[in-house]
């Protein structure tokens, strides 16, 4: 695993920057090439979660408990993560600590080959 840092000032663009290379965001100018089937996640931000999903529904959608619990990925993340969330529970009724930890998840469980973490924000 490599890791790497974009470090500036606010508003110099990072965020910009990291929307760009995750295909969210399209140059007015220049040239940004991604190697053909890449794929990339991102983490922004700002909170994007649905506020009207329970947590299991976020984290898993409608897939069956014996697909998603039979796949050891899915549940070292939700182990990990989430194992002290209420799976019930609406999105809206988490503290902003908890819903950043289930965007981590999401951005985990998604498998990207590239994930970019932007910093948070709260509030």
């Amino acid at each position: 695993m490599t890791l790497a840092d974009v470090v500036g000032r606010n508003g110099d663009g990072k965020s910009t920057f990291l929307k760009v290379l995750a295909k969210r965001l399209i140059t007015d100018a220049g040239r940004v090439t991604h190697r053909s089937g890449l794929t990339i996640g991102l983490l922004d931000q700002q909170d994007v979660l649905d506020p009207g999903l329970t947590v299991g529904q976020a984290v898993v959608g409608d897939r069956p408990e014996h697909e998603w619990a039979g796949d050891p990925k899915v549940r070292d993340v939700i182990g990990g993560l989430l194992n002290d969330l209420d799976w019930a529970k609406q999105v809206a009724e988490l503290s902003g600590g908890q819903r950043r930890r289930l965007d981590v998840a999401l951005g985990i469980i998604g498998s990207p080959e590239l994930l970019f973490l932007d910093e948070p924000t709260t509030g």
